[in-house]
């Protein structure tokens, strides 16, 4: 966190931390490909712990949709009641908002992985539209339908 992030919140704006777990051990870019990691080292963990004991408001993360073989290696950290579980754990109470869908590491299993975040304690399932491109609209359109339907039954 950077001093400009302190005057922000001082100032009552809020930022969101991003990307829970921490990125910087993965595989490779989760808006192409579908990156693991072995599991979170503590220095990773820590600054999704202590930031949000700094915002006088109610803090905002970003689940990366990275997966922690460790932890989950059948879900990225998004969609993982065992990723979420943990940082609920650590005493965070704010907000926690995925990815967005449409990454490649998260869109291959949409309706199955937005269920699974929304039921591991996630707040918000984030899914752009780019209106350029039709098809890769119409190709959401469906799971987003069946993940509507899935919440309903439950």
């Amino acid at each position: 966190m950077c001093s400009s992030d302190l005057g922000l919140m001082r100032a009552g704006i809020g930022c969101t931390l991003k990307h829970y777990p921490g990125l910087g051990r993965a595989t490779g870019d989760t808006h192409l490909v579908a990156p693991h990691l072995a599991g979170v080292a503590e220095d990773d963990f820590a600054p999704f712990v202590r930031v949000p004991a700094l915002t006088p408001r109610r803090p905002w993360i970003m689940a990366g949709h990275v997966t922690i073989d460790a932890d989950d290696p059948h879900h990225p950290a998004s969609a993982s009641a065992a990723a979420i579980g943990r940082l609920r754990r650590s005493g965070f109470d704010g907000i926690v908002v995925t990815d967005d869908a449409t990454m490649v590491s998260y869109q291959a299993n949409l309706a199955e992985n937005a269920v699974a975040s929304l039921a591991a304690g996630v707040d918000l399932v984030l899914v752009t539209y780019d209106e350029r491109s039709e098809e890769h609209t119409s190709e959401l359109q469906s799971p987003c339908n069946l993940v509507c339907r899935l919440l309903l039954e439950k």
